[in-house]
């Protein structure tokens, strides 16, 4: 399967994740988390933005309830478990928030912006850093921007590429690895 970021943002989409079976639509926006069925967006039964657990094409899809203004989205797809998530509205770390990760293969993670006087409106860079320590990702995929400038600072050794190709046996076992989309 192959994960790009969609730079179009036409249809609210930020990233693509095409699998053999599907082609699957995932926004992280703060406080509107979704993931879709690209091909069926406008088919109520294929937009997923409420909390809950779904299953689809053979494909199943986890919302979180909003914790702050978050919520957590997880996509189980071929053997390979995504999580999704957005720091807005989290000031700190905590052991609800670690455990809501669960076992996670591949961490896609956007970092907030800052509010016009200039003040963090998600975790502080050392809580993010602590909670990607916690969860420890096989993969950790970022986008250009505030999170790749964010995530930098702590010396992650990032490939940049315009798409991530995955299977779950081709997943790293010892070592993790980081990706700018």
């Amino acid at each position: 399967m192959k994960l790009t970021r969609d730079s179009s943002k036409d249809e609210g989409i930020a990233y693509i994740l095409q699998t053999k079976k599907n082609k699957i639509g995932i926004n992280i926006d703060a406080g509107d988390m979704q993931i879709f069925l690209s091909e069926q967006k406008t088919d109520k039964d294929g937009l997923f933005h409420w909390a809950g657990e779904y299953e689809m094409k053979e494909t199943s899809f986890f919302l979180s309830k909003p914790i702050g203004k978050y919520s957590l989205g997880k996509i189980f797809v071929e053997g390979v478990r995504f999580v999704c998530f957005n720091d807005e509205g989290i000031s700190e770390v905590t052991d609800e928030l670690v455990k809501a990760f669960g076992n996670t293969d591949i961490l896609i993670i956007e970092k907030s912006a800052q509010n016009e006087d200039g003040t963090e409106t998600g975790l502080k860079k050392s809580d993010l850093k602590k909670l990607i320590e916690k969860v420890d990702p096989r993969v950790l995929i970022s986008t250009k921007g505030i999170t790749e400038h964010v995530l930098k600072e702590f010396s992650y050794p990032f490939q940049e590429t315009k798409n991530y190709s995955v299977t779950k046996t081709s997943l790293p076992s010892d070592t993790s690895e980081y990706i700018i989309l």
